[in-house]
């Protein structure tokens, strides 16, 4: 879930990329986050959720995109406030930059990456508990120029993802998905909103 009451993330994108600093944190730890006190209000209204993932080790395509990079941010403050001793293992084709975009994310133990493109990864060997299969090129541009592409994604992806999750037994599989999925909107629709 993305956070309702403030959002950096989104403000960053206005702001030329820089996260707004934060001045009311609980610790020296938190200090270094900028996103504390966002990930304080997620922690609060889904303190009872995490539980099921303590100790478990899931896999996530997508984590290097938007949602993806809040859903890692959330899991590994969970992790440390609730003491879960989970770990992650991200699919990415890009793990050098990621490592560059979220260096803080990157350099953590909990979270691992795995070299592969969602289209055709071969898949990793152990159990996971919960896949998060948040991978997808959301692009209007690829859409209009390769668009057998942005559907080999988004369905050979998807496929691949859950004959992995089968495969590994995972207890749990979460699809994201994001409004590009309803086309254009009428005006009247939009202008509602």
């Amino acid at each position: 879930m993305i956070p309702t009451r403030s959002c950096p993330l989104f403000g960053a994108a206005r702001n030329g990329g820089q996260l707004p600093r934060n001045t009311h944190h609980s610790s020296d730890e938190d200090l270094a986050n900028p996103l504390a006190s966002d990930l304080d209000h997620v922690l609060a209204h889904t303190t009872g959720l995490w539980e099921e993932l303590r100790g478990q080790r899931i896999f996530i395509t997508g984590g290097t995109g938007f949602i993806g990079l809040w859903l890692l941010e959330s899991f590994t403050w969970a992790n440390d406030k609730l003491g879960l001793n989970s770990s992650a293992l991200v699919l990415t084709r890009n793990p050098d930059g990621f490592r560059h975009k979220a260096p803080h994310l990157a350099s953590r133990s909990p979270i691992q990456f795995y070299v592969g493109d969602v289209r055709s990864f071969e898949f990793p060997g152990g159990t996971f508990s919960h896949i998060i299969h948040a991978a997808t090129e959301a692009s209007a541009k690829l859409n209009n120029e390769n668009p057998l592409l942005m559907f080999d994604t988004i369905a050979e992806g998807t496929r691949g993802t859950l004959d992995f999750s089968l495969r590994c037994g995972a207890e749990k599989f979460l699809l994201t998905s994001s409004g590009a999925v309803y086309g254009r909107q009428p005006s009247a629709v939009v202008s509602r909103i």
